[in-house]
């Protein structure tokens, strides 16, 4: 259950997802490893969330996922269908046909692991959190 600690360090609650992560770190080169993402619900009402990444100016990853009325005991993680290894990216997320919120490792100047929760909010608003900590790219954190 040691994804769980992970999610709940995050400050989102329990939740048995599947983490994606990364094989490798990389120093501060102006590039990141794109860990751990998991998408929660803590809204009274299922939401509709669009998510994207976007990697060195192309879209290497767009889903849509139906996350059902506070599921914050169970969330979502998309597919990983970005690569494994350090780049540019960035990541966005929506509620259903409204306006995207987007994060990047630029902000935190490129730390080795960045790591994003997708959160829809008790009150229905739609939140990315990130964190830096290098174990959510870890193999112990993805279960590789």
């Amino acid at each position: 259950m040691e994804r769980r600690r992970v999610i709940r360090s995050l400050g989102v609650g329990t939740a048995a997802v599947g983490l994606a992560g990364c094989g490798r770190l990389t120093g501060s080169t102006g590039e990141s490893v794109l860990g751990t993402v998991v998408m929660v619900n803590l809204d009274d009402e299922a939401h509709t969330v669009e998510f994207r990444v976007e990697w060195d100016g192309s879209t290497v990853h767009e889903s849509t996922h139906d996350l059902d009325a506070s599921n914050g005991d169970n969330g979502a993680s998309p597919d990983r269908t970005w690569p494994d290894e350090a780049g540019r990216f960035t990541v966005s997320a929506r509620l259903a046909s409204g306006e995207w919120r987007v994060t990047d490792p630029a902000a935190a100047d490129y730390p080795d692991c960045f790591s994003v929760i997708v959160k829809v909010s008790p009150s229905g608003r739609l939140g990315l959190l990130t964190s830096t900590d290098e174990y959510e790219c870890s193999e112990t954190a993805t279960g590789a």
